[in-house]
């Protein structure tokens, strides 16, 4: 009987629910929260520090190429910039500024 077989199925809510006493969060939601912050703190927060600084790395690059009259804005904005941290923050010219042709 493919009932039997169900996640759903009341046998295996009445296992769940004895084995775990319906007291405190369910396993899988504290495993969801801790995934959650593992992402957080493991992959977007170094993702965002490498996105604030990449308009410094293609400053520098540009400088070792002999163009020097060329400035890029940040893609982000910073909390001591004007936008309070959070993005949108690309100017409408698409950050470059300056001439600096050959």
């Amino acid at each position: 009987d493919a009932s039997k077989l169900s996640p759903a199925s009341r046998d295996s809510t009445a296992v769940f629910t004895a084995l775990h006493g319906g007291q405190g969060p369910a396993p899988v939601d504290v495993w969801t929260d801790r995934l959650r912050e593992w992402f957080a703190f493991r992959l977007l927060h170094p993702l965002a520090a490498a996105v604030a600084r990449s308009h410094t790395n293609v400053m520098h690059t540009l400088a070792a190429l002999g163009e020097t009259g060329v400035r890029i804005s940040p893609l982000l904005e910073t909390e001591q910039g004007q936008g309070g941290g959070g993005g949108g923050g690309a100017p409408s010219d698409g950050g470059i500024r300056g001439g600096g042709g050959r």
